[in-house]
This record gives C-alpha cells, structure tokens and sequence, in this order.
C-alpha cells in the first residue's frame, strides 16, 4: 500500500495567503512556502497498527505560496496548479509510480506574458504547470512479486 501527499514546510491553510506567503525581504518567493511530494509505504497495511515507511518523492520543490482547494471556488489569483492533477499506481513489480504538476519554473512564455519578471522565484513570472513523473527505483524486499497467492 501506497499513500501519497503534498506537503509544505510552513504550517496552517494552504489556501491562507498570510500563512503560505508571507513577505520576503528580498521580493521574492524563498520564504513562502515550500511543497514537496511525500509518500508512504506499508507492508502490513491491512494489520491491526501497519507500519509505514516514509520519504519525499520529489527530487526537488515543486511549487510556492498558497494552493487553493476551493475546487470551483478558486479565483484567478488562487493558484490551484498543483490539486487538478495528482495520482499513484503500482507497478507489477509494487513500485510506486507517482504523476503530479510542478510550476517551480517560470514558463518559457514568461518573456511575454510577465516581461522583466521571469526569475524563478519571482512571484509575478508567468508559471505554466506541467506534469512531473517520478518512480521508486527499487521495490521493496518485503513485497513479494512472484509465485501464487493464497488466501
């Protein structure tokens, strides 16, 4: 069993502006918040206290400030980038395949639609978020992927 997450390093709503932007003394977005991908493993999943094994998924930060999770509700200024497009599946061999957006990069359309902010941590550069694919490399030893199941 494999449970997926987005996770940032500053705590409260992500949708809080105040919480998940706060000003940065240089005009820029390092001191908003931070996401990652996070995931957990289990084993024993179906046992009466599983135990779980985490990590982070994502081999960098993936995205800045606030996401929205008003669905519908969400305005232009919300960024809800990151919450239309988020799955895992496992592999034949039970590895985790985990499919999310990123928008940490300004879009290579920056220079036009956003001219004079297209600096990564900029926060008026134009970001298109685009889909990231990551995968665990190896399964895990307790898992077996071969022979027959009895129940």
């Amino acid at each position: 069993m494999v449970v997926t997450w987005l996770g940032a390093n500053l705590a409260g709503n992500s949708n809080d502006v105040a919480a998940m932007q706060p000003a940065c003394a240089d005009g820029t977005t390092d001191c908003w918040a931070q996401w990652n991908v996070y995931a957990a493993e289990s084993v024993n999943g179906n046992a009466a206290v599983p135990t779980f094994t985490q990590h982070t998924a994502s081999d960098h930060i993936i995205h800045a400030g606030t996401i929205c999770t008003n669905g519908t509700g969400c305005s232009n200024g919300d960024s809800r980038a990151l919450a239309d497009f988020f799955q895992v599946a496992l592999d034949t061999q039970h590895r985790a395949n985990i499919a999310y957006s990123d928008d940490h990069l300004a879009s290579p359309l920056c220079s036009q639609q956003s001219p004079g902010h297209c600096a990564d941590n900029d926060p008026q550069s134009f970001r298109m978020a685009v889909p990231y694919f990551t995968y665990q490399m190896r399964s895990n030893k307790k898992v077996g992927t071969t022979g027959l199941c009895t129940r």
